[in-house]
């Protein structure tokens, strides 16, 4: 009886059986839901099994570099806890090893519940990936960085892309966006070589020693920023606390007279 059950759930899969040749990518991909079973008959070699019927269990062995040979099985001898079974289940490659590995996810969901929110995971993060608005960085930020990374590489030739993946992680390579971010950074290192910070070899881009009085520069303006910011801070404060007190010294009068 334990090898009926067992026949009949192989006789299940090999119903699903996929096509000698499919794409895993794609709709068509994403469309899969069938099933490659591969058996070792000893000595390293291997059986794949295509479909069932009253002869047995019809097969190809493999040889030198394909299966080819052949071969139907007795269902009586088949070692059913050493099948390979492989689900190809819309873009995902799911492995059982035996056949009650099979059955006891076919029976409780649970590798497919897992991949399913797994994906559903995957593809609202991809969403928002996608809704994502890059920042084009500005001028002095895109000098700074080139500056930090000619000071760690050796040779200080970089390329577009090492300056571009400086900012974005290279998964942003497939973002709808990166084809304007990447103009944007050759309009600034257009800029930047116009303005003598920067000089270009062939395809590559090399700092020169104005960038340091540029940046230095840059950062003494934005400390006089921050100064100035912080005073006008404290003249609002101040103005701010002198309205309050006079408020409150208005408003004593006022209880005073009453």
């Amino acid at each position: 009886r334990k090898i009926s059950k067992k026949l009949r759930l192989l006789q299940g899969i090999l119903e699903k059986s996929c096509p000698d040749r499919f794409a895993m990518s794609g709709e068509e991909g994403r469309a899969l839901d069938c099933f490659v079973v591969y058996y070792n008959l000893g000595e390293a070699e291997e059986f794949l099994f295509k479909s069932m019927d009253s002869e047995g269990v019809h097969g190809l062995k493999w040889k030198e570099a394909k299966f080819e040979i052949e071969t139907v099985l007795d269902p009586g001898e088949i070692d059913y806890q050493g099948l390979q079974i492989e689900h190809y289940w819309h873009g995902n490659t799911i492995k059982f090893n035996g056949i009650s590995d099979y059955n006891w996810h076919r029976i409780t969901k649970y590798i497919y519940v897992k991949l399913w929110i797994y994906n559903t995971f995957h593809n609202i993060r991809k969403y928002f990936f996608y809704k994502r608005k890059l920042a084009t960085p500005s001028r002095m930020k895109l000098l700074s960085s080139i500056m930090n990374l000619s000071l760690e590489n050796p040779n200080r030739h970089l390329s577009r892309s090492d300056i571009t993946f400086s900012y974005l992680d290279r998964r942003y390579f497939s973002h709808p966006q990166m084809t304007k971010f990447m103009e944007m950074i050759k309009l600034l290192l257009e800029s930047l070589i116009e303005s003598n910070d920067i000089a270009k070899q062939g395809d590559r881009y090399m700092l020169r020693g104005k960038a340091l009085a540029t940046l230095q520069e840059y950062e003494s303006t934005l400390q006089k920023e921050k100064y100035l910011s912080r005073i006008q801070f404290g003249m609002f404060l101040f103005t701010f606390v002198i309205a309050v007190t006079g408020i409150v010294q208005l408003y004593g009068k006022y209880l005073n007279w009453w």
